[in-house]
């Protein structure tokens, strides 16, 4: 591997902690956990439209929440209880290729400051910040997410 890709990544932690203030709270992925026994398809709904700091069109948002719902509601409780529980922290060190993190300044997901937190913890990375996207730029402005990222392949 000569290069690696973030985009708004929830690594290194999901949720906050006292070493970590850049996640979120523990009890609000709780809650996407209960949602999603509840109601998948409403809840699914929700956290797809959270991906955007602007509500894309109609078609966009069924289509994401379509692929959203073929992850089993089962897996999706597992990847959340395995989010709360993960800590990657001390591994950002470790990464030893160029590595940029594609962020969202309005990710409702992974806060920027996660991303600034990793860069400063990854000797080779940077922070390619996106100012008017939230948690999903590929989608939100697929085009200058794009551009932004054939550029940094293109270093390789």
């Amino acid at each position: 591997m000569s290069q690696l890709a973030l985009v708004g990544p929830t690594s290194p932690r999901f949720v906050s902690d006292e070493h970590y203030p850049h996640g979120l709270d523990e009890a609000d992925v709780r809650a996407v956990i209960s949602g999603e026994r509840r109601d998948r398809p409403a809840n699914r709904r929700v956290v797809m439209e959270r991906c955007f700091h602007k509500l894309p069109s109609m078609q966009m948002l069924d289509w994401v929440w379509q692929n959203s719902m073929q992850c089993p509601a089962y897996v999706g409780i597992q990847l959340m209880e395995a989010l709360i529980a993960e800590d990657l922290i001390d591994l950002l060190p470790q990464i030893s290729v160029p590595a940029a993190i594609f962020q969202g300044r309005y990710d409702s997901f992974c806060p920027p400051e996660g991303a600034e937190f990793m860069a400063e913890r990854i000797p080779e990375a940077e922070v390619v910040m996106f100012e008017a996207l939230g948690h999903a730029p590929h989608l939100e402005d697929a085009e200058a997410f794009n551009d932004r990222f054939g550029e940094f392949l293109a270093r390789a």
